[in-house]
């Protein structure tokens, strides 16, 4: 393509060359040239692990500690994610493959104190971990607390509403999960830049913004989407 009159991108081996032809964009022109920028095609693995239970599971505003339990989480979950990167390497040595160190792994935590305590013990391993604000789960607003059945007798048009639109939709006060998605943009970008190995740990609404991002899920299943506790995502 080389038409002045056009607009148009053209990135040349993957990053060596970009060429942005009569710039005269929108909004998400920019942006698309910006993650565009921000792109690699180098081999990295990245997982999903749930932050481990609380004394005070179902608070969103108390910022409440791991229990006995979750520590416990923390470390099994560490082992077993340690374990395996090992085991992935020596399987793909013994079809042939290279004898070379594993990638660094990198942590990211939101700041709540549950993610960062299931952490701590990849920390105390020398584990690089990174903190960020932006993976705080999703605000709930007056429904915090509530179970489903109280939500659909005080707020029977809102729960119509959700219905409609999981992924839209915001209860009162709340934030929908297109506002979370919003709210992550500078970490997607961040996620693709990353080239080391990445271990992400944050609350199952966050996780599902970011899968749903990355195996390209139409937005109405993101709101569907189930991160177990016992199981890693790869």
């Amino acid at each position: 393509m080389e038409e002045p009159d056009l607009h148009f991108i053209k990135m040349i081996n993957a990053g060596e060359r970009v060429v942005v032809n009569n710039c005269a964009f929108n909004y998400l022109s920019q942006r698309i040239v910006f993650y565009l920028l921000n792109l690699h095609i180098k081999s990295r693995q990245t997982y999903f692990a749930r932050a481990g239970t609380t004394r005070d599971e179902d608070s969103y505003k108390a910022d409440a500690s791991l229990s006995a339990e979750g520590e416990d989480y923390a470390k099994k979950m560490a082992d077993t994610l340690i374990r395996h990167r090992e085991e992935e390497r020596e399987r793909l040595i013994k079809r042939g493959g290279p004898d070379v160190a594993l990638k660094p792994l990198t942590v990211w935590t939101s700041t709540r104190r549950r993610t960062i305590e299931t952490s701590t013990y990849l920390a105390s391993l020398g584990y690089r971990v990174r903190q960020r604000s932006q993976l705080s789960q999703m605000n709930p607003g007056v429904c915090e607390k509530m179970s489903e059945k109280k939500i659909r007798a005080e707020y029977p048009e809102e729960v119509s509403k959700h219905e409609a639109d999981p992924y839209h939709h915001r209860y009162p006060r709340a934030e929908s999960y297109h506002d979370l998605a919003v709210r992550m943009e500078p970490i997607i970008l961040e996620l693709e830049r990353e080239e080391n190995d990445l271990l992400i740990i944050a609350h199952e609404s966050v996780l599902r913004v970011l899968y749903g991002y990355l195996m390209a899920c139409n937005a109405i299943d993101i709101p569907g989407l189930e991160f177990p506790r016992d199981e890693i995502i790869e």
